[in-house]
């Protein structure tokens, strides 16, 4: 399954090193990495070693593609990044792309449509300025863990994440 992870500095400190630490700790075989600060994003088909983004706020996504429309993210939306997870059933387009388009209506009624108009299981989070929004189906078939600690503030698809930078959940 691929991941997604979004860091916060609750000092307003840059958290891209951190947040590429993260990505590089897998050992799993990946497809893809992204980043997405609120200035720019970067995709690779290798781990990165190095990022010219800077932010307090970001977003990683390592892909697994597990479905030929599966693509590389996060995808950057003007003043937010954006993230998703999982399938959407009943939308033409990859389900990524379709998501991003939901919530780009407006973070309330985007998560609201996605619970209550569209049929899949599914992770997503949004990078804002000094925000990270978050939300996952209702029944949850895509884990996300939050955990915070005096610097940090983070979400992840994957819990060993929260463990790796020592953030009590």
């Amino acid at each position: 399954m691929s991941q997604l992870v979004g860091l916060l500095s609750r000092k307003g400190e840059d958290v891209v090193g951190s947040l590429l630490g993260i990505l590089y700790q897998t050992r799993l075989q990946s497809d893809a990495y992204g980043i997405a600060t609120l200035d720019g994003a970067e995709h690779s088909s290798r781990p990165f070693e190095f990022s010219t983004l800077s932010s307090n706020v970001a977003l990683g996504h390592r892909l697994i593609r597990a479905h030929s429309t599966d693509n590389s993210q996060p995808l950057l939306d003007g003043y937010r990044a954006v993230a998703f997870i999982g399938r959407l059933w009943d939308t033409p387009e990859p389900s990524c792309f379709a998501a991003a388009n939901i919530l780009r209506r407006g973070i309330d009624e985007g998560f609201e449509e996605l619970f209550t108009e569209h049929d899949g299981f599914w992770a997503a989070a949004i990078a804002e300025k000094n925000t990270i929004m978050c939300a996952r189906d209702i029944i949850g078939l895509v884990p996300l863990y939050y955990g915070r600690n005096d610097e940090l503030a983070c979400i992840s698809t994957n819990c060993s994440t929260i463990a790796y930078i020592t953030i009590r959940s």
